[in-house]
C-alpha cells in the first residue's frame, strides 16, 4: 500500500442527535451504490467493477462503509473514498430531504427506543443471513474485499431508511435444524454491534436493517467491543465492571470471562486484537495494560461455534442471565421458566480466566484509554497526553523467579521495552481514541480543539523517543473534540468523529 503524502478536507456532516459522536468503525465490505441512489455523487469518485448479472456484463459502482455511534443513534454512511469535489468544509447537517455532503451519504439511521441509552462503541464483524430478494450475488475482488450486489427485484424496498431499533424485528430460526441451516448460509453484509451506557451489546443486521440479537452479562457501561482479524465470529467486550468478554457473536454465547484476581482493579477503557488472533491486550481507568492468551481456551472456542440456541432460549452468560431480545424489548421470562430451561443452560458453560499472560503499569501512570496491537509490539495512550509505542518482555526477572522449586506460585512478567513517543498537545481528556492504517505505518488522533495529528510510525527509537507529527489535520469551522478518527481499510480517507455530532472526511494525497 502506498503511504499518502498529506490530506486535504473532502467533506463534513453533523448528525441529528446534536450529542458527542463516541466511536466510528469500518466496514470491511465493499457495497454497490441502491440502483436509485446512483444519480447521486460524482460517478468518477466510486470504485466499480465488471459483474455479470442474469447473464448480462454490467458495471456496478462501489461504496466503502463506516459506522458512527453516539447517544442513542447508530449511523451507517456511504463515502466514496477516491479525492473528488468537497464542499470546502461547510458543515451539512443530516435531514429528511438532504442526507448526502460532497462524498458523506447516510444508508441507514437507527435509533434506540431506550432514550437513556448511550452507544460509545461501534464494530463490524460476523456475518448476516440475507435472502434472495436482498443480494444476488457475492464477489471478491483480488485484494480480498467482499462485493455485496444488491437485488434489483426489490430496488424500492432497499431503500435508505431510519429506523428505531424498536421497530426491528428478530429473525432467528424456531429449530435447531432450521438454526444449523442458516448458520451456514451467514455469508452476507457484515453484522454491526454497538454497545454502551446499558451494558449491553446490540447486535443490528444492515442487510435487513433491524436488530438480530443482544449479548447481555456485562454489570455496567461498555466501552469497547473489537472482532478478532481472523475469526468474525469473535468479539471481545470491555466494560465498566472490571472485566472483559470474549463472545462468538453468531451463537450468542459467552465464551470466557477475563477477570479476577490477577485482572483489572478499575474500569476497562480498551482492548485490542493481536494480528494473529490467538492473544488480545487491555487497558483502563487502573494504569495497567495486560495480555491475555486464548491457548487455553481453543476447546471452549471450538464448542461455541458448535452450540446452537433455540429461540427465545435463555442462556448464561457467566455468572449473569442473558435474555433474548426481540424488537428492541426485553423478553419476559417467568421465573419458573428458567428454572424449566436450566437444564439447557447447562449445554454451555461459560469460562472465567483470572491471570494474563503479561501484565504491567510502567508505561503510564494516568487512566489507559485507547491500545492497539502492532505486530507484535503495542501502542498504548494515556490522559497525560502521550502515545506510547513499546515491546512487551515476555521473560520473567530472575530476583522474580521462585528460589524453591516448592513454591508453585505464578509469576507474570512486567518490564515493558520503550521504543519511542508521540506527544499529543491539547488532549488532557479520556476516551480520545487513536487508530492506525490497515498496514500499521500512518498512527492519528484528534485533540480538544479540533486538530487531528498524524505520524509515521517506523520502528522507533530509543535515541529518538519523541517522534513527530508528519501532517496537522484541521479547519476552521472545527474547534470541537475529536473523539475518534478511523482509517479506511484501502487507506485513501480518514474519518473523524466529534463532540459537537459533526462527521469530517478527509481524503488521502498521493505526490
Amino acid at each position: 500500500m502506498r503511504k499518502p503524502s498529506g490530506f486535504r478536507l473532502g467533506s463534513s456532516i453533523g448528525e441529528m442527535h446534536d450529542s458527542p459522536i463516541y466511536a466510528v468503525n469500518w466496514s470491511a465490505d465493499l457495497y454497490e451504490t441502491h440502483p436509485l441512489d446512483k444519480k447521486h455523487g460524482d460517478e468518477d469518485t466510486k470504485e466499480s467493477i465488471n459483474s455479470n448479472v442474469n447473464g448480462i456484463s454490467q458495471k456496478q459502482n462501489l461504496v466503502r462503509c463506516f459506522a458512527t455511534c453516539g447517544s442513542n443513534y447508530v449511523t451507517i454512511y456511504e463515502v466514496n473514498t477516491k479525492a473528488g469535489k468537497n464542499n470546502m468544509g461547510s458543515i451539512n447537517h443530516q435531514s429528511s430531504n438532504d442526507i448526502s455532503s460532497g462524498g458523506l451519504r447516510v444508508r441507514q439511521s437507527y435509533k434506540d427506543p431506550d432514550e437513556d441509552e448511550c452507544f460509545y462503541t461501534c464494530a463490524f464483524g460476523g456475518r448476516s443471513i440475507v435472502t434472495p430478494f436482498e443480494y444476488e450475488s457475492t464477489s471478491v475482488l483480488i485484494d480480498g474485499s467482499i462485493v455485496l450486489l444488491r437485488s434489483h427485484h426489490n430496488a424500492k424496498a432497499n431503500l435508505t431508511k431510519k429506523r428505531t431499533l424498536e421497530e426491528s424485528t428478530s429473525t432467528m430460526p424456531d429449530t435447531d435444524a432450521d438454526t444449523n441451516a442458516v448458520l451456514e448460509q451467514a455469508d452476507g453484509p457484515q453484522l454491526l454491534c454497538v454497545a454502551g451506557k446499558r451494558g449491553i451489546i446490540k447486535v443490528i443486521d444492515p442487510s435487513r436493517r433491524s436488530l438480530l440479537l443482544t449479548l447481555s452479562g456485562h454489570g455496567d457501561e461498555i466501552y469497547d467491543v473489537s472482532f478478532s482479524p481472523i475469526d468474525q465470529s469473535l468479539l471481545i467486550s470491555a466494560s465498566k465492571d472490571e472485566s472483559i468478554r470474549l463472545w462468538n457473536v453468531m451463537n450468542a454465547t459467552c465464551v470466557a470471562i477475563f477477570a479476577g484476581h490477577d485482572g483489572h482493579r478499575d474500569s476497562v477503557l480498551s482492548v485490542g486484537w493481536h494480528p494473529l488472533g490467538e492473544k488480545f491486550v487491555s487497558a483502563g481507568m487502573d494504569t495497567s495494560i495486560k495480555v491475555w492468551s486464548l491457548e487455553m481456551l481453543r476447546s471452549s472456542i471450538s464448542e461455541s461455534h458448535k452450540y446452537r440456541n433455540k429461540k427465545k432460549q435463555i442462556f448464561t452468560s457467566g455468572d449473569k442471565t442473558a435474555d433474548r431480545y426481540k424488537c428492541g424489548q426485553n423478553i419476559d421470562i417467568k421465573k419458573k421458566d428458567r428454572q424449566k430451561n436450566s437444564g439447557q443452560n447447562s449445554l454451555f458453560r461459560t469460562v472465567h480466566e483470572q491471570s494474563p499472560i503479561f501484565s504491567t503499569n510502567k508505561v503510564h501512570n494516568a487512566y489507559v484509554d485507547c491500545v492497539q496491537y502492532v505486530g507484535d509490539l503495542i501502542l498504548s495512550k494515556s490522559i497525560s497526553g502521550t502515545i506510547s509505542f513499546w515491546k512487551p518482555d515476555m521473560s520473567i526477572p530472575l530476583n522474580d523467579q521462585p528460589l524453591d522449586s516448592i513454591v508453585t506460585q505464578r509469576r507474570i512478567p512486567s518490564n515493558a521495552l520503550s521504543l519511542c513517543d508521540f506527544y499529543i498537545d491539547r488532549c488532557d481528556v479520556w476516551f480520545v481514541r487513536f487508530q492506525t492504517d490497515l498496514d500499521c505505518h500512518t498512527l492519528a488522533i484528534g485533540n480538544t480543539v479540533g486538530e487531528i495529528n498524524v505520524w509515521e510510525i517506523g520502528n522507533g527509537s530509543q535515541s529518538n523517543p519523541m517522534k513527530k507529527p508528519i501532517a496537522k489535520l484541521k479547519n476552521a469551522e472545527c474547534k470541537s473534540t475529536v473523539r475518534m478518527v478511523s482509517f479506511c481499510p484501502d487507506g485513501k480517507t480518514l474519518i473523524a468523529a466529534c463532540d459537537n455530532a459533526t462527521v469530517w472526511k478527509w481524503d488521502a494525497i498521493y505526490s
